[in-house]
């Protein structure tokens, strides 16, 4: 059996699992080896492989479980990976998140925002330091792809200032937070060099995210 027809036969696998995981009718032991058989292909080293070919299933239910398969890349796998592998993690998530569709489920876009999340507190600004820009392209693309990129910065200071892996994961140190949270302020108005017209006012909304999540919250802005 070659590389494609294992990835096929697994995602046709996990798609049976799932169906079985959200039927009612499924019984204990059938629930139990469901799940359990999904736990266990989130741990597989070529896990990410799978997860590629799972987002692009008609089924929401199945790419939900594609975009959890990165998540956990992201949360557990992160330290490890190697630096292509990361690349290609980011490139894929934005390059779904440009192609989200006017009708996708908000748990879906929500998950979205959760990969993207994970990885900016891992990696920016210092080592993706244009994602400012490619969500700001990204959201010109249409009202649900500019939908998904407030509720990131929407979510990114508050992720920043209670960072929620902290219960499962090493939390983040101040000094990170300080460096993620001055990455934030360096997208607000007057730290950003000349742009267009549409350029300014995604930016403008962008702002108005960023600033009402940030609330109260304080550091010292670099010049």
């Amino acid at each position: 059996m070659n590389n494609s027809e294992d990835i096929t036969s697994v995602v046709n696998q996990v798609t049976q699992a799932l169906e079985a995981l959200h039927n009612p009718h499924s019984n204990v032991q059938i629930f139990n080896q469901s799940q359990e058989f999904l736990e266990e292909v989130k741990r597989r080293p070529n896990a990410y492989s799978y997860a590629l070919v799972i987002l692009t299933h008609p089924n929401e239910i199945v790419r939900h479980f594609g975009l959890h398969i990165i998540e956990n890349l992201v949360k557990n796998q992160w330290v490890n990976a190697s630096e292509n592998d990361k690349q290609s993690v980011k490139n894929e998530i934005l390059g779904f998140i440009s192609k989200v569709q006017v009708n996708e489920q908000k748990f879906i876009k929500e998950k979205m925002v959760t990969v993207i999340v994970e990885i900016v507190k891992r990696d920016w600004p210092q080592r993706w330091a244009n994602l400012l820009d490619s969500l700001v392209q990204i959201s010109s693309l249409g009202e649900t792809q500019a939908e998904v990129v407030l509720l990131t910065m929407g979510q990114l200071p508050h992720e920043i200032i209670f960072d929620s892996t902290s219960n499962n994961m090493i939390a983040l140190s101040e000094q990170r937070k300080k460096d993620l949270m001055a990455g934030t302020l360096q997208t607000l108005p007057g730290k950003r060099q000349r742009q267009s017209q549409r350029e300014s006012s995604v930016h403008a909304t962008l702002d108005v995210a960023i600033l009402h999540r940030m609330g109260t919250y304080r550091i010292d802005s670099p010049a």
